[in-house]
């Protein structure tokens, strides 16, 4: 089975969403009160601060610190507007997702689980043309660490751990759970999950496209005599 993570890993949702809903966290924190001196400079910082910052609070947190804010019931007003409803924003499939899991499910069992609302995790798969009868298994969860939701899904399929490749963008919540269960790991590289810092072990695999994906197959198949993963 493959288990894959949806944002920044099968969609592109660095850069779709995340500038657009930056852009109404903003909005958002100034009808609020927040005061700047320009709109367009203060976007850009939330953009710079994105490109680094763990996830979409982080980015508001710092901002705020950054213009010298101290008023944080700003970040909750400006959290709200970000992490609201992506309807209406096209969200594109990163290049290649939609024709490998295609191939791949010919191939082997798929499974995603993503952490976030499953109402707009529902709308991103379907702004970006991914059907959910592709995978055996489609899981939203508001939970950071997937390690629970690896082990029910393998519990209940009964799978063993090792036969299982899990591929992600953010080391911490997707690959570090998945090595602990002793599943084989690809850590995509893609948007935030680009500038993760590795604390604590490491993957079994580093890609960069869903193209690499390819590769990463024929080297366990080849590693494990067999045509499956």
């Amino acid at each position: 089975m493959i288990i894959f993570d949806l944002d920044d890993t099968l969609i592109d949702t660095s850069g779709c969403s995340m500038p657009i809903k930056l852009k109404d966290a903003l909005t958002a924190m100034i009808n609020a009160g927040l005061k700047i001196n320009s709109f367009e400079e203060a976007l850009q910082m939330l953009l710079s601060i994105n490109s680094t910052a763990a996830n979409g609070k982080e980015v508001l947190r710092l901002f705020l610190r950054r213009v010298g804010c101290s008023e944080m019931s700003l970040l909750d007003v400006g959290a709200r507007a970000y992490y609201g409803s992506v309807e209406g924003i096209k969200i594109n499939p990163l290049p290649l997702a939609l024709e490998l899991l295609e191939e791949f499910n010919g191939r082997f069992d798929l499974a995603l689980i993503s952490m976030g609302d499953e109402v707009e995790q529902s709308v991103k798969l379907s702004s970006a043309g991914i059907s959910p009868a592709l995978f055996k298994s489609v899981i939203f969860t508001q939970e950071y660490d997937k390690g629970h939701h690896y082990d029910m899904l393998c519990t209940a399929l009964g799978l063993d751990y090792s036969s299982v490749l899990v591929c992600g963008d953010k080391f911490r919540t997707d690959i570090l759970p998945a090595q602990e269960l002793g599943m084989k790991t690809v850590w995509m590289k893609y948007g935030r999950g680009a500038n993760e810092k590795v604390f604590n072990g490491k993957p079994d695999f580093t890609i960069t496209s869903l193209a690499q994906l390819r590769d990463v197959i024929q080297e366990l198949n080849r590693e494990n005599g067999e045509e499956g993963a």
